[in-house]
């Protein structure tokens, strides 16, 4: 009886020391949770702006994720979009609802809908903004980052999201020297339909990649590998996770993506057609070679970190015309929509650097003057 009871005296110890070590951890543990919850509740949100089919799948994406949001939209009077309306968009109650369906899932779509906070692109005031993704049209991209750059943080992070992004470098001599200006190259494809009331559906056409680097052809100190990891975590999303690269990287990933831009967009326009078709046709084939062998000159010539040569852009070309073959391009989407194309900054930058070099390029200025005479606004 005695050894039973030293038994029960022992057992009931190690229950106190057992019950004690497992309140310890879990107390221990509080303060590691409350900090992260602090650090999830006091993280500054990314702004993004333009509401096109990339920048609206930006932000649901970012929000998927769990990361804070504010998408900056253009105001209009009118209380809902029409078919042929002009990019314009009306919210209600500060949000708006962006469902976004990938049509690369198999065997059947996956399609969810997300409730994303906006607010108006040209307000005089606001938060300042310490992470801000221009998504607009390349014409737009100067004129909206002067709208906003007053609301910018001293040390701000900008990331270019747009077509044609060689043609733009002109804008970081806009910004303080202690802002970050980098660009995001990206190979998801996607389009939008306009819903009542303002919101928006995206189909995501195309599953690719993302990769954030520093602005080519800058002046001044470049941003550190530091800050390009920052920004590309800042902007990282679910399925479109941002990857940091090295800025000769970057400005050769750029060329790449201009003569993919060059060769589906005004071609898809043109025909009608989604961007698998272009290859497929012998046409399409050799206009894309010769596309690729006018922009291979140029960038022999402007690009200072080994530039692409015509075949390994006509591979790429080709690489992206397979990854997003049942996508709509952004410019066939322009033209059936009465909407100004990119063209200026794609074929025909091209052509204007072909011209200060004192060469041509034929091919660039045929499908430029093609799609120019397509719509009056150009």
């Amino acid at each position: 009886l005695k050894f039973h009871r030293i038994a029960l005296h022992w057992a009931a110890k190690v229950r106190q020391l057992s019950l004690g070590w497992w309140c310890t951890a879990f107390l221990l543990a509080q303060p590691l949770k409350i900090q992260q919850a602090k650090r999830l509740v006091m993280r500054r949100p990314v702004h993004v702006i333009g509401a096109g089919s990339l920048g609206s799948l930006w932000a649901a994406s970012l929000v998927d994720s769990g990361v804070p949001v504010r998408l900056l939209l253009r105001q209009t009077p009118a209380p809902a979009p029409t078919p042929a309306h002009s990019g314009h968009m009306s919210t209600q109650n500060g949000h708006m609802s962006i469902r976004v369906t990938s049509h690369f899932t198999s065997p059947a779509l996956i399609s969810k809908a997300f409730c994303v906070a906006v607010e108006p692109a040209t307000v005089s005031s606001g938060d300042c903004i310490d992470t801000l993704v221009i998504a607009t049209k390349a014409f737009d991209a100067a004129e909206a980052l002067k709208n906003i750059a007053h609301r910018l943080s001293p040390r701000a992070t900008v990331v270019l999201l747009c077509n044609g992004a060689l043609s733009l470098t002109h804008m970081a001599s806009k910004l303080p020297s202690t802002t970050t200006f980098l660009v995001a190259t990206s190979t998801h494809g996607a389009w939008l339909e306009k819903l009542p009331g303002g919101n928006v559906h995206v189909h995501h056409a195309g599953n690719g990649a993302t990769w954030v680097g520093e602005m080519p052809l800058r002046e001044g100190p470049a941003p550190s590998e530091e800050q390009a990891i920052s920004a590309a975590n800042a902007i990282s999303a679910e399925g479109l996770g941002s990857m940091p690269e090295s800025r000769a990287d970057t400005e050769r990933r750029l060329w790449l993506k201009l003569a993919a831009n060059a060769v589906l967009n005004p071609l898809t326009a043109l025909w009608g057609v989604k961007n698998g078709e272009v290859l497929n046709r012998p046409e399409g084939h050799a206009i894309s070679e010769k596309v690729c062998e006018e922009v291979a000159d140029v960038a022999t010539r402007l690009c200072r970190h080994s530039p692409p040569t015509a075949a390994e852009l006509l591979s790429f070309v080709t690489s992206c015309a397979n990854a997003n073959a049942q996508n709509w391009s952004s410019m066939h989407q322009d033209i059936i929509n009465y909407r100004r194309t990119e063209i200026e900054h794609l074929n025909g930058w091209i052509v204007d650097q072909a011209i200060a070099l004192g060469t041509t390029c034929k091919m660039n200025s045929k499908l430029a003057s093609k799609i120019k005479k397509l719509h009056p606004k150009h």
